[in-house]
């Protein structure tokens, strides 16, 4: 992550509430810290892991290393139509590592829209318009995407062979647990600028976007219109 990302928030935040989505996973990622630290008048850490799960722990943990505290804490899915109900709106929404392990991404989008007051800060992973490499070829340019459980063992090669530096493997897995699906694998793949048009389509005028994660994903900052 690009040292520009956590200064983004730290500079815009100061005395906007402010919402940390999915930012669970590996602690280190949560963006709730910095926001206090940046004066949000309010902060909330929503995530859909266990209430005790070990993550949370973690996140308790690390903010009181930090010497930060006052945050909510909120169980659920973004992409649950009654989350709002018990979260409410924040001024300014921060979502990272989530939106391509959702099965729908334009609802989880409109999920975001409707939880942000102001700002939203959204960052995927990412891959070039065109990927070729020894493996063969995929066009990811004007708007197409990869709808990971239907790719064939041609196309998952030549993305395995991109994402080699970070040893990603796109394992066949359980995609559906009965009627609800896993949050686990990754179900898309898509460009930076069909990433921007994602969230410009759900009604938001994009202030700034940039590469991260050494290249592999990008984050883009908008303004709800």
């Amino acid at each position: 992550m690009p040292l520009l990302y956590e200064p983004l928030i730290e500079s815009s935040v100061r005395g906007l509430s402010f919402a940390d989505v999915g930012g669970l996973w590996n602690t280190e990622n949560e963006m709730v810290s910095h926001a206090i630290k940046g004066g949000a008048s309010r902060a909330a850490m929503i995530d859909m892991q266990p209430e005790n799960n070990e993550w949370w722990q973690k996140f308790d943990e690390r903010c009181r290393q930090l010497g930060v505290s006052g945050y909510s804490k909120f169980v659920g899915s973004i992409d649950d139509p009654h989350l709002l109900e018990r979260t409410g709106r924040y001024d300014f929404v921060h979502c990272s590592g989530v939106i391509y392990h959702c099965p729908n991404p334009v609802w989880t989008i409109r999920q975001l829209r409707a939880m942000t007051g102001r700002y939203l800060l959204l960052n995927s992973m990412t891959v070039p318009q065109r990927i070729t490499n020894t493996m063969g070829e995929i066009d990811f340019g004007q708007g197409q995407c990869l709808f990971i459980p239907a790719a064939d063992p041609k196309k998952r090669a030549v993305v395995e062979e991109h994402f080699s530096d970070i040893k990603l493997r796109l394992h066949d897995i359980q995609w559906w647990s009965g009627e609800n699906p896993n949050y686990s694998p990754w179900w898309w793949l898509w460009s930076a600028e069909t990433l921007a048009q994602m969230v410009e389509s759900a009604g938001f005028r994009i202030l700034k976007k940039a590469p991260s994660w050494e290249g592999y994903a990008d984050f883009v900052f908008a303004e709800k219109e």
